[in-house]
């Protein structure tokens, strides 16, 4: 039997969207070794729910938070279990469990960005030390939850997050609230506007607008998102006397798409990311990306050529950046379809299963 131990899949976010992935490959790797599986969520709905996603159909089980129900029912049909992947670092001491009453059991374990970076506890630690594996969406957080939790390198796999098999198949939503004339420029950000998360630079944009706004000044910030930093900003965007060309959009749900075709420029230079794929989309979409230089993020933005990399907070670099881009269209195409090419060949879901694939077999 195959076992996945999952803390959400129905919820929006890149971590859900990494174990709905996760599941569509071990449910179709175990159907082709003719294998049952089951898949538990922790803080999903209690019941079972029938999710499909690239063609391949399983059903999971939510416990509604109880955690003593999850544990009783991972530990269930314990000698019939072969393999489990463990859906977050928080949950490695399960695999502890699992191991102690069949020693027989492979497991793997996937991480992401800041839930690895800091020390964990001993029980964790040990956790992720006993998995046959680890799987991490890029190999900056590979290498640095290594140093950290002192982990031997060779116990990770790469698998970057990815999107849809389809997605260069999508249609634009005909969102008729969303029209420039010839003259306007579309800066974009999509982010949560949290103030624990500050570190994703969205005030370094608006503080640049007025260096940009000299050269061109038909140019608008729009900030798609949700939280409870967004006073912060409309109050910095007042001060800073741009508040007429910073436009928060809020929540926009399935309009998305219509954002990232509709902007000229995709922008956020964000210090802490593991790997965004807020980026993934925008290249997708044959937009240029500006970025930081850190964290996982040259691992999908390359420097000169689907976009710029700055250094964090370098506010001059930004605005000069953003104003090359601004001022020369035939730029913007270039490394609009070199990013699109990128995406192709590196970030859907037929690269994320063939990996994830090749860690299943090498344990």
């Amino acid at each position: 039997m195959f076992l996945g131990i999952f803390t959400e899949l129905l919820g929006p976010g890149g971590i859900q969207r990494v174990n709905v992935h996760a599941c569509a490959t071990i449910s179709s790797i175990a159907d082709e070794k003719n294998r049952p599986y089951k898949f538990l969520s922790l803080n999903d709905p209690k019941g079972i729910h029938e999710i499909s996603e690239e063609n391949h159909t399983f059903q999971i089980r939510g416990f509604g938070r109880n955690k003593t129900a999850f544990v009783i029912n991972c530990l269930r049909d314990i000698s019939k279990i072969e393999f489990a992947y463990i859906s977050h670092a928080n949950m490695s001491p399960l695999g502890l469990f699992l191991k102690l009453f069949n020693k027989k059991i492979k497991y793997l374990i996937a991480i992401y960005g800041i839930d690895v970076w800091e020390k964990l506890s001993i029980l964790k630690r040990l956790g992720m030390k006993r998995a046959n594996g680890i799987t991490s969406v890029c190999k900056y957080t590979a290498d640095k939850a290594a140093m950290v939790q002192k982990l031997p390198n060779t116990k990770f796999f790469i698998i970057p997050s990815c999107l849809p098999n389809n997605i260069f198949n999508l249609k634009e939503d005909n969102n008729l609230s969303l029209q420039k004339n010839s003259s306007q420029k579309i800066l974009l950000t999509v982010g949560r506007m949290s103030s624990m998360e500050k570190y994703k630079g969205m005030d370094l944009i608006i503080r640049s607008l007025p260096i940009i706004l000299k050269t061109i000044p038909n140019t608008f910030y729009y900030i798609v998102g949700e939280g409870d930093d967004m006073p912060r900003l409309r109050k910095l965007a007042s001060d800073m006397g741009v508040e007429k060309h910073v436009v928060f959009t809020g929540k926009v749900g399935n309009e998305l798409n219509s954002f990232y075709n509709f902007c000229d420029i995709f922008v956020m230079p964000s210090r802490d990311e593991g790997l965004s794929l807020v980026y993934v989309e925008a290249m997708a979409s044959g937009n240029p990306v500006i970025a930081c230089n850190s964290g996982g993020t040259p691992e999908i933005v390359l420097e000169g050529e689907t976009g710029f990399l700055i250094p964090y907070g370098d506010i001059k670099m930004l605005s000069d950046r953003l104003t090359i881009l601004l001022t020369d269209k035939n730029l913007c195409e270039q490394m609009g379809n070199l990013g699109k090419k990128r995406v192709y060949e590196n970030f859907t879901f037929i690269h994320f299963k063939e990996k994830l694939r090749k860690a299943i077999d090498s344990i």
